[in-house]
């Protein structure tokens, strides 16, 4: 995994044709092993078919069955068959549960699309930053005085 620093689909072809496996098998190995926090979602048709995330991934939203979120990469972009598209930064609620109250982490997306209407969708999370002591004290101050009933 040391070759593969930024996570990447073409990663995962690489791996799926060096060691003579399937792409889904390879994606399992690749979100295992990959240091970062990412996760695969191999979608059929539109559905979100099974999700392989890294233990310091998040659940994703969308179990098996539900449609792939409509404001995803899947459905927006002209991606090519075969043809790993590139990462963009996407809502991280469209995959996973955002807190109220807390920064929504940057999320990135890829698309992989193959064939019979399969896809893998890879889904790289990056750490939220850290509040500062100004923003933290800011922030205690104004959830002070609203349940309190001051403004």
């Amino acid at each position: 995994m040391a070759a593969f620093r930024e996570p990447d689909l073409q990663h995962v072809l690489v791996l799926a044709r060096d060691f003579a496996v399937r792409k889904e098998a390879a994606a399992r190995a690749y979100v295992q092993y990959h240091p970062e926090r990412i996760a695969i979602v191999v979608a059929g048709n539109g559905r979100v078919q099974r999700c392989y995330r890294s233990l310091s991934f998040p659940t994703i939203i969308h179990a098996a069955g539900n449609p792939v979120p409509t404001g995803s990469l899947y459905h927006s972009s002209p991606n090519q068959p075969n043809i790993a598209s590139d990462t963009v930064a996407c809502s991280a609620d469209l995959w996973i549960d955002v807190k109220r109250d807390l920064h929504a982490p940057d999320l990135y997306e890829q698309v992989y699309l193959q064939k019979n209407g399969f896809a893998m969708i890879l889904l790289r999370l990056d750490a939220v930053p850290e509040e500062s002591a100004e923003e933290r004290r800011l922030n205690e101050g104004w959830r002070h005085r609203f349940h309190s009933g001051r403004r």
